[in-house]
């Protein structure tokens, strides 16, 4: 890589037994930590190259590794040896490590994946993220969008694909699925078409390759664009376009608004009402519950005392 001069990334696969450090498996867990330093030491030495290099420290994998650890352990200790692999979980996980998970991890660390991820030449984690984010919301090969009544055709490669088609409604209308012979063209393609698409909705059609897989395309079919269009008419417009329609043309000026009309009760002013004799009602109580004493009388100037 340094000779080529074009970079590149480098991925140990190491363990978590290198950071922690188990019982009873000291020489494994020196190798494993020997494996991230030295991943440390080559990732600043090379990185002037452009060479990324990192470790995967995954915990317990489900591999047959596991139960011959397991076993290796249990003839130094006489544990049971499936007793120790259900131990050797992760506990944040609560269960083991699938061999996709770091094959994922070790993707995303070296150019496997670079329509998606640029981590390996551009190890920033907020620049991949911004990435990966691109590559989610970039503009993806969407089937052709149809007008509700307009047949719903599909065209494929008859090299690749068997003629058997089949049309689903969408699952929220009671529209009746359709199994269609794709028939060949002039282009020499084969052509299936759908006629009832009486609603809108999303429609899936159904493929079968010549080898055997199964292919699903989806179909927005929508209804017309301009049937929202909104417009104000005068009564000369609508009655030209409701020459058969019965009908009677009021102005909204025309219409007042009736306070019984409304549903429901409107509650605001009888409660207003109660509230402010329970308040008078309170004043009452705490007055006639209360302590007043008379007023002293005095004697009559020049009287008897």
């Amino acid at each position: 890589m340094i000779a080529q001069g074009a970079g590149g990334a480098i991925v140990n696969i190491a363990s978590n037994a290198g950071k922690v450090g188990y019982p009873n498996m000291a020489a494994y867990n020196a190798s494993k930590a020997a494996v991230i330093n030295l991943t440390r030491s080559l990732a600043q030495e090379w990185a002037e190259h452009g060479i990324n290099v990192n470790a995967v420290c995954p915990g317990g994998v489900d591999t047959p590794m596991l139960l011959s650890v397991a076993e290796w352990i249990t003839a130094r200790t006489g544990r049971d040896p499936h007793m120790l692999v259900k131990e050797m979980k992760p506990r944040q996980l609560n269960r083991h490590v699938q061999p996709i998970e770091v094959g994922r991890v070790v993707a995303f660390l070296t150019t496997a994946a670079p329509t998606w991820n640029n981590w390996a030449r551009q190890p920033s984690f907020a620049v991949s993220m911004l990435d990966l984010a691109a590559w989610l919301l970039g503009a993806q090969p969407a089937e052709e969008s149809v007008q509700v009544g307009t047949p719903l055709e599909v065209r494929l490669d008859a090299a690749a694909y068997q003629r058997r088609v089949r049309f689903l409604p969408p699952a929220d209308q009671s529209l009746a699925s359709a199994t269609i012979q794709a028939q060949p063209t002039a282009e020499g393609v084969l052509k299936a078409a759908f006629e009832a698409t009486l609603a809108a909705g999303i429609y899936r059609v159904e493929l079968a390759r010549l080898e055997g897989s199964a292919e699903t395309r989806h179909f927005a079919v929508n209804v017309d664009p301009s049937e929202g269009n909104l417009a104000h008419l005068g009564a000369p417009e609508l009655a030209s376009r409701l020459k058969d329609v019965k009908y009677r043309y009021v102005r909204a000026g025309g219409f007042q608004y009736e306070g019984s009309d409304a549903a429901g009760y409107d509650l605001s002013e009888a409660m207003l009402y109660g509230l402010i004799v329970l308040l008078l009602g309170e004043q009452l109580l705490a007055y006639s519950a209360g302590y007043h004493p008379r007023p002293a009388r005095h004697a009559a100037q020049g009287g008897s005392p």
